[in-house]
């Protein structure tokens, strides 16, 4: 898979969403996502020394987001997460990385664009999605070069709420 090219690299490379706003519309628009994004940047910094390990001992299902304070596709991906992160605020982790304010642990990842989500199952592994919803929210795959293990399950871009939605379903499915 071409993927697995990228399961070491730790150059990322950004993507912007380009809009066709007017001027002043978009003024306003980058005044409210400043407010709503400074809001999830609290989330992003409360752990100065964030680590996978420390979050996957939380036995809970997750959904990490990679995405910059300010940018285009971040910005509409937001309100997405927040909503979900109230409806599953005791049983799964949805938390945003600002890619610029945690370089060390995005580092750790495969990330070519923002926004990404990476899905963990509460036992720690990558979710794997099924054939249906990988098509729907762009899964992405990253597997071990060596061992053909999969290491990363996400998305790049933005994921609609329904279809992030059935991802945390599927993957409740499976807590025990």
């Amino acid at each position: 898979s071409k993927n697995n090219e990228n399961e070491k690299s730790k150059n990322n490379t950004i993507t912007e969403n380009k809009s066709k706003d007017t001027d002043s519309k978009k003024e306003s628009n980058n005044k409210e996502d400043s407010n709503k994004n400074k809001e999830s940047s609290k989330d992003s910094n409360s752990d100065e020394k964030l680590t996978l390990e420390s979050l996957k001992s939380q036995k809970k299902v997750m959904v990490l987001d990679f995405s910059q304070n300010g940018w285009g596709a971040c910005a509409v991906q937001h309100p997405v997460l927040e909503k979900l992160r109230e409806e599953y605020k005791d049983r799964v982790i949805i938390k945003t990385i600002d890619i610029r304010k945690q370089r060390e642990f995005a580092s750790q990842f495969p990330i070519r664009a923002t926004p990404t989500l990476f899905y963990f199952n509460a036992d720690g592994t990558p979710f794997e999605a099924s054939e249906t919803l990988a098509k729907k929210i762009s899964y992405v795959a990253y597997e071990d070069k060596k061992s053909g293990e999969l290491k990363f399950g996400g998305s790049e871009g933005v994921v609609k709420y329904d279809e992030l939605k059935e991802v945390i379903e599927e993957m409740l499915k499976n807590v025990k």
